[in-house]
């Protein structure tokens, strides 16, 4: 259970959660957070010119779901087979872009050397991740600004359950249907997005 002054309606959801696949980390937990989304990013990777497939996760309004603080974790290189199969996917880095990049936003940007990520599982479209932060170049953020009320961040411990945004291409030469299975995606052509239908 985290410590501290602050006592958000997050801290209840996480004495709940089943977290057995992380127990054996000491990071403060806050979780599971509904406002998050995850998708995929077929592009060229800038170093080598080779098209890749990455991940990313977002999500808003930590810690309670209620602030400006944002938290992106991009360049997630997540090996599946289909966006549907998830569960279990894993990754971790150790310093900031070798590959994924994890960085928090309120008004400013603030990076996270480390960081890991574990899908728990999957329904549907909506996968539940444990992330783990550390490093980062702040060590709290204030996430009530009308009450100046701030949260430790580093550590931190974050669960989330995201919805699927979609597999956003953007090399035309290359087809998603070479890296994933695509099946129950349609590709809507006006902004390059392999998406569900009716989204």
């Amino acid at each position: 259970m985290p410590q501290g002054p602050l006592r958000f309606r997050a801290y209840l959801y996480a004495v709940r959660m089943d977290t057995s696949a992380c127990e054996h980390h000491s990071f403060p937990e806050f979780g599971p957070l509904s406002n998050a989304t995850w998708g995929g990013f077929l592009a060229e990777n800038w170093a080598t010119g080779a098209a890749e497939l990455t991940w990313s996760i977002f999500f808003g309004g930590w810690p309670d779901e209620d602030s400006g603080v944002g938290f992106h974790i991009e360049a997630i290189p997540f090996t599946v087979p289909s966006w549907r199969e998830l569960e279990g996917a894993y990754a971790e880095c150790s310093e900031f872009g070798e590959p994924i990049e994890a960085y928090l936003f309120d008004d400013e940007h603030s990076n996270f050397e480390y960081v890991r990520i574990q899908a728990l599982h999957q329904v549907g479209a909506t996968v539940r991740f444990a992330i783990d932060l550390a490093e980062c170049e702040v060590d709290r953020v204030k996430v009530d600004p009308d009450e100046h009320t701030w949260a430790d961040i580093d550590p931190m411990r974050v669960v989330v359950d995201a919805e699927f945004e979609g597999v956003t291409v953007r090399t035309p030469e290359h087809r998603l249907a070479d890296f994933i299975d695509t099946t129950g995606l349609v590709f809507d052509a006006s902004c390059n997005i392999y998406r569900l239908p009716g989204d």
